[in-house]
């Protein structure tokens, strides 16, 4: 029987270990899990809260929950690459395996540019919405749609050369057909830069909006830092950069891949933490109210035998209701930028 081969010769001195190799893959999983957990309850809260308390669902939810099952199906294929040498040394992985994770990888990629895409949509339209609803002539509004076209052409010709970074497409796995490939080197590179620069532009968005916000200086600061958080997306992505880097120059890409994909799923549940904290104020508030409304009722359904009427619920309707009923009359520019941020 022919032996099968290593994916990578192993260094002198060292043999190929395909029976219990030692593996890293379990912290990867560990933060893919954790990342799409994260992101489900926040996703959640955010789209029940803007269906029960402000009575809508638009394209933004849609777009965020698809984003979401991308992450999904994400996760449940890094969980399974595992299986095929995924973050144990590529000397320790036999060749036919290395092959499947490979294919695996190329899947990976491709649904990388759209999660992101969309996830970043959603936090751009909500800028637009807390920010820019009525300046549709400002630098600001003309820089976030520069922005939102800017990130679909990249993620979208992101995603297209990852399909077809080789012709054959099977070239991509099987090194042996013939036929032509891209430089996947310089496009990772190029891509991971690229993903930096629109995370930038997103954080700076908002925080040049603030400025000319008609608000208190407190609500621009508590505006300020739920968009704030965006930084972190910065810094996941400038550590992928560098994990990226690294993985161009070497050649034990089973186990360097590890880093480089966990801060993906790190940046896309940070995004999407900034897509859904804006929502996060309604939630808390509607439910504490909610919670105050029982305990009133409770104890005036029990005060009867007193003599005492029980008043009827005077609870005022939530400001952030009332901003989606519009506005009767011309009360101005300032009072509408107020409504707009009233979920804040």
């Amino acid at each position: 029987m022919e032996e099968v081969p290593p994916a990578l010769e192993p260094p002198e001195g060292i043999m190929s270990n395909f029976i219990n190799p030692p593996s890293i893959h379990y912290v990867h999983v560990a933060v893919a899990v954790s990342a799409l957990s994260v992101s489900v309850v926040a996703v959640a809260a955010r789209t029940f809260a803007r269906v029960k308390y402000l009575k809508k669902f638009d394209l933004n939810d849609c777009a965020l929950i698809l984003s979401l099952a991308l992450m999904s199906a994400y996760v449940g294929l890094t969980i399974n690459t595992g299986r095929y040498g995924q973050g144990v040394h590529q000397w320790n992985v036999p060749l036919p395996h290395f092959m499947v994770l490979l294919k695996f990888m190329n899947i990976l990629e491709t649904l990388y540019g759209p999660l992101l895409f969309l996830a970043k949509y959603v936090v751009l339209r909500q800028i637009e919405a807390i920010f820019l609803q009525h300046r549709f002539h400002s630098f600001s509004h003309t820089g976030l749609a520069i922005l939102i076209w800017l990130n679909l052409i990249f993620y979208a010709g992101l995603t297209l050369s990852i399909i077809l970074a080789c012709i054959p497409r099977s070239k991509i796995w099987d090194r042996s057909v013939k036929g032509q490939c891209i430089d996947v080197n310089a496009a990772l590179i190029a891509s991971g830069a690229i993903n930096i620069l629109s995370d930038i532009g997103i954080l700076i968005l908002p925080l040049i909006a603030i400025r000319n916000l008609q608000a208190s200086r407190k609500t621009k600061i508590k505006v300020g830092a739920i968009f704030a958080v965006g930084s972190f997306a910065i810094i996941a992505s400038i550590v992928r950069f560098v994990y990226t880097v690294g993985l161009t120059k070497t050649e034990d890409l089973t186990y360097w891949i590890e880093p480089f994909a966990y801060w993906t799923e790190i940046e896309f549940a940070t995004i999407v933490l900034v897509a859904c904290f804006p929502s996060f104020p309604v939630l808390f508030r509607s439910l504490r109210q909610e919670s105050k409304r029982r305990w009133f009722s409770s104890n005036k359904s029990g005060s009867w035998f007193t003599g005492s009427k029980p008043q009827a619920d005077e609870r005022p309707e939530h400001s952030s209701v009332k901003s989606l009923r519009g506005h009767e009359g011309n009360e101005g520019h300032e009072l509408e930028d107020r409504n707009s941020i009233s979920m804040v």
